[in-house]
């Protein structure tokens, strides 16, 4: 019988295998032995949907274990089966398996319950190598504290990977799963309702090994401290996952990453509640990058950071950040504490942020979608890129879509519908400089000064070619407002179709090329006052909406692009279209050759003849005369003069 690798301790095995009846713990302790020390033998079968009650300590091995200690290779089929810490009074402490650096244990759909061991309340994997797939994790407890690694405690270049499986209930530093300079990967698994003093389900430090997270739920596990769902200071990734319902009082009450690298992709992060800073994420001193990802409906209370708080280097690209929450406290003096960044809250460092769209965050204090301010020791520089700020909210204070107060780089961005006390749409703090290029600014509010853009900064800030339309406010620049002693450069752009107050008002150079539209704060020969023509806000092409230029608009053409620092529009259309640049954040594109009346693709005789017979007055819409070529609504010697010019043109 043994020269066949065929061993019954309670029934009929296969070759290199054994079978453990139902219940029998002792012989389930007698299998593993006898696999460990025999060559030929590597999985032992429980009974389906059996029951194993182990209620004594086999050995100390690092810790009391209930079963042998795993120095070899071993498999354990569960076919269902659970394998349970008694319950009862007096049962001592310990968990189920310890594997040695040695060691390479495979468990298939088993149920691990009631493990209680200060390391790894369940397993620790002490170097060795840990399969786990289709299994549960239920009520293990890493104690007394600090216990680290509820169910799992994984260290020492330990090979760890979990898939399919369960933790529910467990508690520790790591309340499922602790894993300490090694490897691991956790593929398509649930961690609900785990505790831990820190990491409420996952803890992964060090900086040897990576942990990889994927297709996984890390939902409604608390932590008594920081990062309710998953703290990190190693290399983490985590690829379609779900973070949801996670509580913390302290910082990342869904994810906190603690001077590691972070990546996270196609994941949402949603509805994360926390008493200190970053509800949906917290990074520290590391670097962060999200991509094409969720960050919704998080919040903090007193503190800043409803969806992320980041201090560090910080890349987020194609990711919605959506109702998120900065909820101020007040103290009977008045004083607020918190309530910044209801979307993101940048605090020093790199940050860099393209084709986002920031949808109806909230912050009591300012920056209702991002709030950037240089740290105490680096200073602060963002980067925003193609980005929407759609129904943003700053209540008390500035900056309804973006409040910066650090260095700020913008092109491509559209902000609408956002509210606060000033700025409504971007307001600039006394020592932040900016430069805002392309950026289209429509329907914003503010309850005093500067409905779409208001500018305190002292350290200097460019608009070019920027549409500033459709924004309310007070008497203060209901469309742009720029305070005492501020420093700002306004050129090639609009500021237009303002209620509340003047259009624009303050201290500001006109740099030349601005439509000011109710003529106020005209200071530059180039510049002009009268109605853009601006279609409305719309999807004209390009990655954020914009206010197209009719045909005949006074901004075509008007505009200087000679340094070449602005050669293409908010769409990416390259500048000029025309005989010159547009003014604003749009191009209009020329149809064709300028005089190609038929449209024909050449200028010749055949629109010089429809143009003789259109002169004079054009009939309404425009339109229906294309012989006006320069749009002003009538055919005359200009017209005639643009045909000529380029005569033979595009033939």
């Amino acid at each position: 019988m043994c020269a066949c690798s065929l061993l019954l301790f309670s029934g009929v095995a296969r070759a290199g295998s054994v079978n453990v009846a139902n219940g029998d713990t002792a012989g389930l302790i007698a299998a593993i032995n006898t696999v460990l020390s025999d060559a030929e033998l590597d999985t032992i079968n429980l009974a389906p949907d059996g029951a194993y009650v182990l209620t004594e300590v086999d050995n100390t091995f690092s810790g009391a274990n209930g079963l042998p200690q795993i120095y070899s290779t071993l498999t354990i089929n569960g076919n269902g089966a659970e394998i349970r810490r008694s319950g009862a009074m007096g049962t001592p402490e310990f968990r189920f398996f310890f594997i040695t650096a040695l060691g390479d244990l495979t468990l298939n759909d088993l149920t691990l319950v009631n493990g209680l061991q200060s390391v790894g309340g369940a397993i620790r994997n002490d170097g060795g190598a840990l399969s786990v797939n289709d299994c549960v994790f239920e009520d293990n407890t890493a104690d007394p504290a600090p216990g680290t690694g509820g169910a799992i405690h994984a260290s020492n270049d330990a090979v760890t990977a979990i898939t399919g499986s369960s933790f529910t209930g467990n508690t520790g530093t790591g309340g499922a799963v602790f894993n300490s300079n090694s490897t691991a990967t956790i593929e398509d698994c649930d961690f609900i309702q785990n505790t831990g003093s820190a990491g409420g389900a996952i803890v992964h430090l060090g900086d040897n090994g990576v942990m990889h997270i994927i297709d996984s739920v890390i939902s409604y596990n608390e932590s008594t401290a920081f990062a309710g769902g998953v703290f990190s200071s190693g290399v983490l990734n985590m690829t379609g996952c779900v973070i949801s319902g996670n509580f913390a009082p302290s910082s990342g009450a869904g994810i906190r990453n603690n001077g590691g690298t972070m990546t996270i992709i196609e994941s949402e992060i949603t509805g994360n509640t926390g008493e200190s800073a970053g509800g949906g994420i917290f990074s520290s001193d590391g670097l962060l990058t999200i991509e094409n990802s969720l960050i919704a409906d998080n919040a903090v209370i007193g503190a800043s950071g409803g969806g992320i708080w980041n201090r560090g280097e910080l890349t987020i690209t194609d990711t919605e950040i959506r109702e998120n929450h900065a909820i101020a406290t007040v103290s009977k003096s008045g004083l607020y504490s918190g309530g910044a960044g209801g979307g993101v809250f940048l605090e020093g460092g790199q940050a860099h942020i393209e084709r986002c769209r920031f949808i109806e965050n909230t912050a009591v204090t300012s920056g209702g979608g991002i709030q950037s301010l240089s740290g105490p020791v680096v200073a602060g520089e963002l980067t925003l890129i193609d980005s929407t700020f759609d129904g943003n909210v700053s209540t008390d204070f500035p900056g309804g879509g973006l409040f910066s107060n650090a260095t700020l780089t913008m092109s491509g961005c559209t902000f609408t519908n956002n509210f606060a006390a000033s700025g409504g749409a971007y307001s600039n703090g006394v020592s932040g400089s900016a430069v805002v290029t392309n950026c289209t600014f429509s329907g914003n509010t503010a309850m005093t000064s500067g409905g779409g853009v208001a500018i305190s900064s002292q350290a200097g800030v460019t608009l070019r070619n920027c549409t500033i339309v459709g924004n309310s406010g007070g008497q203060n620049g209901a469309g742009l407002f720029a305070a005492f002693n501020s420093v700002l450069t306004i050129t090639n752009s609009i500021v237009a179709g303002s209620t509340g107050g003047i259009d624009a008002s303050g201290p500001f150079t006109d740099g030349g090329h601005n439509i000011f539209a109710d003529g106020f704060n005209i200071s530059h020969l180039d510049s002009m006052d009268g109605d853009p023509m601006l279609g409305p806000l719309a999807d004209n092409g390009g990655p954020t909406m914009t206010h197209a230029l009719l045909k005949g608009s006074i901004a075509i053409d008007a505009g200087d692009c000679a340094d070449g620092e602005v050669d293409v529009d908010q769409r990416g259309v390259s500048r000029p279209q025309g005989m010159g640049c547009d003014i604003g954040a749009y191009e209009r594109e020329v149809d064709g050759v300028p005089g190609d009346v038929n449209g024909d693709g050449v200028v010749n005789a055949q629109d010089l003849g429809i143009l003789l017979g259109s002169w004079g007055f054009c009939p309404e819409p425009p339109a229906s005369c294309p012989a006006d070529i320069n749009g002003d609504g009538v055919v005359n010697a200009q017209d005639l003069g643009i045909l000529l010019g380029n005569w033979g043109g595009g033939g």
